[in-house]
């Protein structure tokens, strides 16, 4: 490693789709201290609507489309870019990335290798994941997890070397989302009465995001007289399955399917409850945005695994296979008062504040790149 010149730093990831991980990619890519890092962003399978962002914020990028099944060719296609580009640190984003990511970085002889684990769905699956997970250990320097839950797992179920693992949390830009906008005027682009209390989630239209859960309770409440709407936020394949969905379920006029949004701190400032419903998260944005933007917050068990959301404090928890318990929860929030779905975005509000910041997030990985940077140049081995 060059020690004159900037640290040359690729963050790799399946794609820059509209995603939790292409965001915060996003973030950390356009917020390091440019003076000390230049970085890099591949997509290993397909660029996505966030692809363009990179270079509109002056981030090389580049996609290698991998081909079905395991694409052996990617290993060598990778490692031979990491040396044209003289790559300093290879950062992957979730074990399928990471998996072409450290063998082509080793194979490359890159000096840094690390992994973000954003969740863990994949690995839980099949066990075999979880002897690649800690296979690939081995020639990683650092496993970073954005929750204390994570990093527990990744030692006890993937026995993975404590001393590799560093928790460091999301960050947003929590400013952003606690605007004042005009909710009267978003509300009448939409066609919304102001007389509708609003649901809302933001979330890939992906099985393991649960929106069938959310339609089902969304029709009981509904048919037990409430005055609702629900906003879907985002985009994917499931969208014509769930369009359909909802059609049978004869709630269409009170669901609106938005689609991929850029402006989703105007749309928050409209919703009066969030709901996540995922069946597996680790940290996600969409939560901590809702939180920053002082949401009433319904979260699946599932998808709360990081604990942001305490049952009854600042949000309410409930099953994420139990649909009567959903609609409990969507009738008792529409029915409270503004004032006691205030508090409990107060409470949201308060914590994201004080332990999710984007400057905070930001710092934490240029520290560890810097402190594996320096351990690399001081002849230390960083068992590879």
């Amino acid at each position: 490693m060059n020690l004159s010149n900037k640290i040359k730093v690729l963050h790799l990831t399946l794609s820059m789709g509209m995603g939790g991980i292409e965001n915060l990619i996003l973030t950390i890519t356009k917020n390091l201290n440019h003076d000390l890092f230049e970085s890099t962003a591949g997509c290993l399978d397909y660029p996505g609507e966030l692809f363009n962002r990179l270079s509109e914020s002056g981030i090389k990028a580049f996609c290698l489309k991998r081909k079905p099944g395991l694409d052996i060719g990617l290993i060598w296609k990778l490692a031979s870019k990491l040396r044209r580009l003289k790559i300093d640190i290879v950062h992957s984003h979730n074990q399928g990335a990471h998996f072409y990511g450290c063998l082509s970085a080793n194979l490359a002889r890159v000096p840094i290798v690390i992994c973000t684990e954003h969740s863990r769905h994949n690995t839980d699956k099949r066990y075999i994941r979880h002897l690649e997970k800690r296979f690939l250990s081995f020639f990683t320097d650092a496993i970073i997890t954005v929750t204390d839950q994570l990093r527990e797992l990744a030692i006890n179920q993937d026995h993975i070397n404590p001393k590799k693992i560093i928790t460091v949390y999301n960050g947003i830009d929590c400013g952003k989302f606690h605007k004042r906008f005009d909710s009267d005027k978003i509300k009448n682009s939409l066609g919304i009465s102001s007389e509708n209390v609003i649901l809302g989630i933001v979330a890939r239209l992906n099985p393991i995001k649960n929106h069938d859960l959310l339609l089902r309770a969304m029709a009981c409440a509904l048919r037990s007289g409430e005055n609702l709407t629900l906003l879907i936020i985002g985009d994917g394949e499931l969208r014509n399955d769930l369009v359909a969905q909802t059609s049978h379920l004869g709630i269409s006029s009170r669901v609106l399917f938005l689609g991929n949004c850029n402006n989703i701190p105007e749309l928050l400032s409209i919703i009066d409850i969030f709901v996540l419903c995922s069946l597996s998260e680790g940290l996600p944005l969409t939560l901590l945005e809702a939180m920053a933007a002082q949401k009433a917050i319904i979260i699946t068990d599932s998808a709360n695994s990081a604990g942001l959301i305490e049952d009854g404090k600042n949000g309410i928890v409930v099953p994420s296979d139990f649909e009567e318990k959903l609609t409990v929860a969507i009738v008792n929030l529409s029915q409270s008062s503004y004032g006691y779905r205030q508090k409990l975005g107060e409470a949201s509000y308060k914590k994201v504040v004080a332990q999710f910041s984007e400057k905070r997030m930001v710092g934490r990985y240029e520290e560890i790149y810097l402190g594996l940077r320096e351990k690399r140049s001081g002849g230390l081995t960083l068992c590879r």
